[in-house]
């Protein structure tokens, strides 16, 4: 896989080109690359509904020789507090996937009428994706270095929750950054750590099934008015809820999202042509606090822990703590 160009839609990018001149660069370097090893796949540097004009020059001029569309956001866009209080911080960061969803959705749309036009349909890579906390959420020997809280581990989970739904169109998702900036792992000479953001992943990665299923969520939600980037939202659910079941059916995994940030959520289930075994797990990411944070002294702070669950059938109820992301796990009957 190989990115041709990065972010170079943007005015402030070195190499900053229009539209038209960039998607005839990428067909030069395509051709170019294409002859050394007819194998590669090429990702071509898109963009979200923020510039409007981008991605529909490109997908006209070079649609039909990109295999991959980039797309890049970072949530919430404050680099200064804009004397925000933590808690709109908090409920604009845990509510920020449906931002992202939105913007998803209009990228998806100019991939569907680049098919009716080329008979070829590209994919999304959002191969940058993470929180960029307000300033004040950095450590003040670094500002370069974020440190992220149990809040942004729910950020991750309900992104993760976001790629489920639009898997059909986004083939590629990756972290950035890793280590030390924006990090899943903070490193010190010595010693190293995951930030609930790592756990977040990891949650998913071993717990979340194969297949992506559907909701339906009805529940008490909040308003957010437009907070840093993150756009106005009307009606955010206090529960994000995604299903997953593995390729035979045979296991699902609910991933849930809790976002409040003081209520425990009592929720009842109701699965449609799924028969549990009463016996189960939930997997569940949480800290002390939405504000808690992964140190070196105390790693474990904010991370998953394991419950037996019974009861489970067809309809149960469980109850989602506050602050927190879960994977409940079922076998069928």
């Amino acid at each position: 896989y190989w990115g041709i160009g990065n972010e170079i839609c943007l005015s402030g990018e070195i190499g900053h080109v229009d539209a038209a001149t960039y998607a005839q660069g990428y067909l030069r370097f395509r051709e170019a690359m294409s002859a050394a090893d007819p194998d590669l796949k090429f990702i071509a540097v898109g963009w979200h509904d923020d510039l409007p004009e981008w991605n529909p020059e490109v997908l006209r001029v070079a649609g039909p020789a990109i295999d991959y569309l980039a797309i890049h956001h970072y949530l919430p866009g404050l680099k200064r507090d804009h004397g925000l209080d933590d808690d709109q911080v908090y409920h604009a960061i845990v509510a920020a996937n449906l931002d992202i969803e939105q913007r998803l959705a209009w990228v998806v749309a100019g991939l569907e009428e680049a098919e009716r036009q080329h008979g070829h349909r590209p994919k999304i890579a959002f191969d940058e994706w993470n929180v960029a906390p307000p300033h004040r959420h950095h450590d003040a020997d670094n500002v370069g270095k974020a440190y992220y809280t149990t809040r942004d581990g729910l950020f991750a989970a309900a992104f993760l929750n976001s790629l489920h739904r639009f898997c059909r169109d986004v083939a590629m998702a990756n972290l950035a950054q890793l280590v030390n900036l924006l990090p899943a792992i903070v490193a010190v000479p010595g010693r190293a750590w995951a930030t609930p953001v790592y756990w977040a992943v990891w949650l998913y990665r071993h717990h979340a099934c194969e297949v992506a299923g559907r909701a339906t969520v009805e529940c008490d939600a909040f308003a957010l008015p437009e907070t840093g980037n993150v756009r106005q939202q009307a009606a955010v659910p206090w529960l994000d809820v995604s299903p997953t079941f593995d390729r035979d059916r045979r296991a699902m995994g609910i991933c849930v999202v809790n976002r409040h940030r003081t209520a425990d959520v009592s929720a009842q289930v109701v699965l449609q042509g799924f028969d549990p075994e009463p016996d189960g797990e939930s997997w569940t990411l949480n800290g002390p606090d939405a504000l808690s944070r992964n140190l070196a002294d105390s790693p474990d702070t904010v991370i998953v822990l394991r419950e037996a669950i019974g009861g489970l059938s067809a309809r149960f109820e469980h109850t989602f703590p506050a602050h927190s992301a879960t994977v409940l796990r079922a076998r069928r009957r």
